[in-house]
């Protein structure tokens, strides 16, 4: 009987050999991926914008329009003996877009501590401007000769048939205090149909067809506690509208292209 155990006991570490030596020189067998819990989904790169085609760019080119003139002192038709005087080192450039306007005035010669405000006044219409140019004309009354006709307190009287024909509005554009040298840089932007700087008038309704005088206004020195009234409003500061210390000073034309 104990011949008979071992016998068995033999036979089995010989059969839990063989199976341990197949095991070992078998092909592994390639162990499976494991199965994601959830999926990642990354964000496709955003497309790539077409390059514009050469015909495509040329029509984006001629849909802005830049003009730079010259500054001149402001006149009131004889009354200021300077008529029409190019001021050496001012300019003004305008760039006409087709949703709106924007300018830069660059000047010197104004007084320094001074309030001053820069106004667009807009000839919507210029081809029914008198005499074929636009002027204080189209928005005031003037006598046969030309001169502006002005009341006992010094205003000119306002000329609504032609405001009305030219489409006249004028708006705020900007306004400062004059450096110590006494230059000035102004800029501003005017989108079509925008009034909210309005004094007269609609705004701008087309860029490219409007007449732009751009002036700058003295309102008299800057008053402590009120410079944001004069800076901020058509005649802020003067003790009366049209009177001294408030004036327009300058200005630069800036007619339509042609087209």
């Amino acid at each position: 009987m104990k011949r008979l155990s071992q016998y068995f006991l033999f036979a089995g570490s010989i059969l839990l050999a063989i199976t341990l030596i197949t095991a070992c020189t078998a092909s592994p067998t390639a162990t499976p991926e494991p199965t994601a819990a959830f999926q990642v989904i990354l964000p496709s790169p955003p497309p790539t914008s077409a390059a514009r085609s050469p015909a495509e760019m040329e029509v984006a080119a001629e849909s802005v329009v830049t003009t730079t003139v010259a500054v001149e002192t402001f006149k009131w038709y004889g009354i200021n003996p300077n008529i029409g005087t190019l001021i050496e080192g001012a300019e003004s450039t305008l760039v006409r877009m087709p949703h709106g306007v924007s300018m830069t005035f660059k000047t010197v010669g104004l007084t320094p501590g001074d309030a001053v405000t820069m106004w667009w006044i807009i000839f919507n219409r210029p081809e029914n401007c008198s005499n074929g140019e636009c002027g204080l004309d189209d928005a005031f009354m003037s006598d046969e000769s030309g001169q502006i006709l002005f009341n006992e307190a010094g205003a000119p009287f306002p000329n609504m048939d032609g405001r009305e024909a030219v489409g006249f509005s004028s708006l705020k554009a900007d306004g400062k205090v004059i450096e110590i040298d006494g230059s000035a840089d102004f800029r501003g932007h005017l989108p079509i149909g925008d009034a909210t700087e309005s004094f007269f008038g609609p705004g701008l309704l087309d860029p490219m067809k409007a007449e732009f005088h751009l002036i700058a206004r003295t309102h008299g020195p800057a008053i402590p506690g009120s410079t944001h009234l004069q800076l901020n409003s058509d005649w802020g500061g003067c003790p009366e509208k049209w009177k001294h210390p408030c004036a327009d000073l300058q200005v630069a034309v800036h007619r339509p292209p042609e087209r």
